[in-house]
């Protein structure tokens, strides 16, 4: 349990779950993986840690895939403009953690489509972020920069910009913001076709 982690920042965990894995040809959410399904192995990992809210963020086909967080102590937020791209999600997840009455100072946002991420990884995120004075803490893997990834309330303004389906990858990039890192190589290993999938279950 990610609860023995010495990090006493309250940090908030959006998990994007809105599109319609248009690549994977069904909702990816409800793939089946470890005795459940990616979506509910995805929040378990969130609440394995310590940082709290952890905030769901879901769209296409929203009424078929809300009842796979039964049971779990998170919020659900319900992205309308879904089709317009993962900008979309982050503002909707963003903005409902700004009209908390106590808005967290920094948020973690990662998908679900990552199965090697845990608690103990999203931890780690905001242990940086606690003994450091960065911005951005994100993950590397393949050469770049991407989620899991912080950002500090510093960065709610850029993120709240952020229009179409580049995520926050743009701000991610940027050389003018210092940032820290945690090397997590199976980070690049996502579920977005059929054959991820089978090449996931052939690994275990």
């Amino acid at each position: 349990m990610g609860t023995e982690s010495t990090t006493e920042v309250p940090v908030a965990v959006v998990v994007l779950a809105a599109g319609a894995s248009r690549r994977m040809g069904r909702p990816k959410q409800l793939l089946r993986f470890e005795g459940t399904t990616l979506l509910r192995h995805t929040v378990q990992r969130a609440l394995h840690s310590v940082c709290r809210p952890v905030v769901v963020v879901l769209g296409c086909r929203a009424a078929e895939i809300a009842p796979q967080l039964d049971g779990f102590a998170v919020s659900l937020v319900v992205n309308q403009d879904w089709q317009e791209g993962m900008s979309t999600s982050i503002r909707a997840g963003l903005n409902w953690l700004q009209k908390a009455s106590a808005p967290p100072p920094a948020v973690i946002f990662m998908t679900c489509d990552q199965p090697a991420v845990n608690g103990d990884l999203l931890d780690r995120l905001a242990d940086l972020h606690r003994f450091g004075d960065a911005p951005i803490v994100a993950c590397r893997y393949k050469g770049t920069l991407g989620v899991p990834a912080l950002f500090a309330a510093s960065l709610y303004p850029h993120l709240m910009a952020l229009r179409g389906d580049q995520g926050a990858r743009s701000i991610l990039r940027s050389e003018v913001r210092p940032h820290e890192t945690i090397d997590f190589p199976a980070g690049a290993f996502d579920i977005d076709r059929p054959e991820n999938l089978e090449a996931l279950r052939c690994t275990k």
